[in-house]
């Protein structure tokens, strides 16, 4: 599972100790990522994460959420994924709160509510779309078709699928060959 072979990681992800206490690096980024912060200290505390090399804190939620869900607490789970969603869109992270939402409808899938999780890739669409992330857009697009046609919404299935194929097909055209 994530952090077997990095326990630093596996401190990062889920909070646990490593060899009876947590690496300093790894509390102080809990503390800025989870605690109470507002406003214009969010933001500093977002750019300071991101220069001690780690992630921004959206994205730890993001991988909390999914490590919970393979953990089979898929309540937790979502909790944590939401919560990304929150922080990423104060702080204005687009391709982050877009890969929340992913995480979200994960989540939601998982549990049966497939029209929601439909509707949080529904969200996720127009934030790669303006951050640029084709590789994103494309995939949200792709599980959305599959959502869509597991309702038996066959039109809007057709249409999410022929999207994302149309959002990868020009673009590997245009790369030059290896």
């Amino acid at each position: 599972g994530p952090g077997e072979r990095n326990p630093a990681g596996r401190a990062l992800l889920g909070g646990e100790p490593v060899a009876g206490r947590r690496p300093r690096r790894a509390q102080r980024i809990d503390d800025r990522r989870l605690g109470g912060l507002g406003g214009g200290e969010e933001q500093r505390r977002h750019r300071v994460v991101g220069e001690l090399g780690g992630p921004p804190p959206a994205h730890l939620l993001t991988r909390q959420s999914l490590t919970l869900y393979w953990r089979g607490r898929a309540e937790d789970a979502l909790l944590r994924s939401r919560a990304g969603v929150a922080l990423a869109r104060r702080v204005g992270a687009l391709r982050q709160e877009g890969r929340c939402h992913q995480a979200v409808a994960q989540n939601l899938a998982a549990q049966g509510d497939l029209a929601y999780a439909a509707a949080a890739l529904g969200r996720a669409t127009p934030l790669f779309e303006r951050s640029g992330d084709h590789a994103a857009l494309a995939a949200t697009l792709q599980w959305s078709g599959y959502l869509y046609n597991a309702l038996g919404r066959y039109g809007e299935a057709r249409a999410a699928l022929t999207a994302a194929i149309a959002e990868v097909v020009p673009r590997q055209d245009a790369e030059p060959a290896r």
